[in-house]
């Protein structure tokens, strides 16, 4: 068990308690037993995103407090923790280790604190108690709730090494099932794109066999249409057929204001065959047409394709390959003149930010990703978020944001169609807040420019855009807000901000004003990433690199350490968002990637 220093400590659960109870934090008092309700945060936290459980804080009035366990009781507390979670009857699994579980004082109170890390989709369901149908549990943001018997059957379904859950053969189902001008127009995009391919000329049973659309069973020679072969190449009438996905649906709905009322849409309505492959042909060009196409050659050919425009052809690709096709709901994708929203049915099968660091190849419908690759609708296996991220920050728009919704489960990534700063917003920035706007650091300037695009931020909304640590986040907000560039409103998660339009300068008086500036000079920050580097051939905290480098923690949190995770050069110890004992390693295959 980690116990941290006093001084660390306080910092830390100060940083908690300003972010009040989060989907990633939960509060318990504790002083009346051991929480019956923690098992359930337990369970709920593996089988979504990770979080932290506190024991010892009070809530009063919409606000939190330690109060905390005299040590024998915290002492108690653990020794029951290891009791429990060691019995398989009444955990199924165990994923907190020693460091997991923190112990420390603040101003007399003993506060305890477990570090629960999103469990492995082979581990999941992670339940409490001898039936995962009755103790399975996941988070949302009203709490914990208890999983529906579909929801545990799909995670054990998962569980799987080989997850293909595309490359089931179809009782019933026969090749009068396909669409034969889908297949058709599919060998014809495929013989164009690789004319000299040994599956080019291959007869129609052979081809779909070789996209895995078509399978023979070598044990019991049982052989058929698989499930990818009648999503990409179906029927309407036989994809929504009560033995097949009677619930499919894909839905593209266009919106050109702000109001209820959809301008274009195109859904499964009868009058074609809505398969993914006709989707793709329909839909795609509707969404690359929203982005700006400069003219470019190279040698005498005209490039239309920008990474933007490849970056919204992969979001397409990863909403249909990552979809869990055997749940409840649609496939929706909704165009508005800010943003596009993907939606899809599941869950993630990786942590977000595994997502973000591009790090993770989990594919749930491989044989389709396999189909779109052969079109050359895809990059490459896995490198589905990398170009997505890429592309829309080389066209200077806010980052792409992924989470997950419950009750339905699906996975949204929004691609926000606004710049992050445009000189409209620099113009309006200027007005308000003259010079002193020069002073700002780079996330600092980010932010007050999405407060004029938004009109209202949040601290969630910032987590999804800004390479920070939400508790970096939270005392950037608060020092914007003591220097009067925003005003904030409302309490706890509901806390929003806006842009203080009757701006007065304040004095600035943070202990690291010259570490916290961004360094304009390019060479300067190599070389500081290249110290680093060095540095952490071992694993290190944040503070013992900010101390070999002359920098502060909250500067190298901010800046550096998140840059070089996205680039690859870092790897950090713990998957758990804000873990206390967090460290982090030089990664020489980031070094290797980063000269390609």
């Amino acid at each position: 068990m980690a116990t941290l220093i006093t001084s660390e400590f306080r910092d830390y659960l100060d940083g908690l308690l300003r972010e009040k109870e989060t989907p990633y934090v939960e509060f318990k008092h504790a002083k009346g037993g051991f929480p019956a309700s923690f098992w359930e945060s337990y369970s709920a936290f593996a089988n979504t995103e990770g979080g932290i459980i506190a024991f010892g804080v009070k809530e009063r009035n919409g606000e939190f407090f330690p109060d905390g366990l005299s040590k024998e009781l915290a002492d108690q507390y653990k020794q029951i923790f290891w009791d429990t979670i060691n019995n398989p009857n009444k955990v199924s699994h165990k994923l907190l280790v020693d460091s997991d579980v923190i112990s420390g004082e603040y101003d007399g109170n003993h506060i305890l604190l477990f570090n629960i890390a999103r469990a492995a989709r082979e581990s999941r369901p992670v339940y409490i108690g001898p039936n995962p149908f009755r103790g399975t549990y996941r988070r949302d943001n009203s709490g914990d709730y208890l999983c529906k018997e579909r929801e545990v059957t799909l995670m054990f379904a998962e569980q799987r090494a080989t997850l293909a859950l595309d490359s089931d053969i179809l009782e019933g189902f026969s090749i009068d099932d396909l669409d034969q001008e889908s297949l058709r127009a599919y060998r014809q995009l495929f013989t164009s794109l690789k004319p000299s391919h040994p599956w080019a000329y291959d007869d129609d049973i052979t081809l779909l066999r070789h996209l895995k659309a078509y399978r023979v069973e070598k044990k019991t020679g049982k052989e058929g249409l698989t499930l990818a072969g009648l999503l990409m190449f179906g029927k309407g009438e036989s994809i929504t057929d009560a033995d097949a996905l009677p619930h499919f649906m894909i839905d593209y709905r266009e919106y050109n204001g702000e109001g209820e009322r959809w301008s274009d849409r195109i859904y499964n309505d009868g009058t074609w065959e809505a398969n993914l492959f006709q989707c793709y042909k329909r839909i795609l060009p509707r969404l690359q047409s929203t982005l700006p196409q400069p003219f470019k050659l190279q040698g005498n050919t005209r490039i239309e394709n920008t990474p933007a425009h490849i970056a919204i052809r992969e979001a397409f690709v990863n909403f249909c390959v990552h979809a869990s096709y055997q749940s409840d709901g649609r496939l929706v994708i909704i165009k508005r003149p800010k943003e596009i929203i993907f939606s899809n049915p599941g869950t993630l099968l990786i942590s977000t930010a595994q997502y973000y660091a591009g790090r993770e190849r989990v594919c749930r419908n491989p044989a389709l990703q396999t189909m779109f690759s052969l079109i050359g609708a895809a990059e490459k296996a896995g490198s589905g978020s990398d170009t997505i991220i890429h592309g829309w920050r080389k066209a200077n728009y806010r980052t792409p944001y992924i989470y997950e919704k419950s009750q339905p489960n699906k996975v949204e990534l929004i691609l926000p169609l606004e710049s992050v700063l445009s000189g409209k917003v620099k113009q309006e920035l200027r007005l308000v807040f003259g010079e002193s706007i020069s002073r700002l650091q780079s996330n600092e300037y980010i932010t007050l420019g999405l407060a004029v695009s938004m009109g209202r931020i949040s601290n969630s909304l910032l987590q999804r855009t800004l390479d920070m640590h939400p508790s970096d986040i939270t005392r950037m907000l608060k020092s914007l807000c003591g220097r009067n560039f925003l005003i904030s409103d409302g309490i706890g998660r509901g806390m929003t901000y806006c842009l203080n339009k009757n701006y007065v300068c304040a004095d600035d008086k943070a202990d690291d004003k010259a570490d916290d500036k961004v360094d304009d000079k390019a060479d300067d920050k190599v070389n500081l990433i290249r110290t680093l580097c060095q540095f952490c051939r071992e694993w290190r905290k944040a503070t013992e690199m900010a101390r070999h480098v002359g920098k502060s923690p909250s500067y190298l949190s901010s800046h550096v350490i998140p840059e070089m995770i996205r680039d690859g050069l870092l790897i950090k110890e713990y998957d758990v968002a804000r873990h206390p004992a967090q460290r982090y390693r030089f990664n020489p295959a980031g070094m290797v990637r980063k000269r390609k």
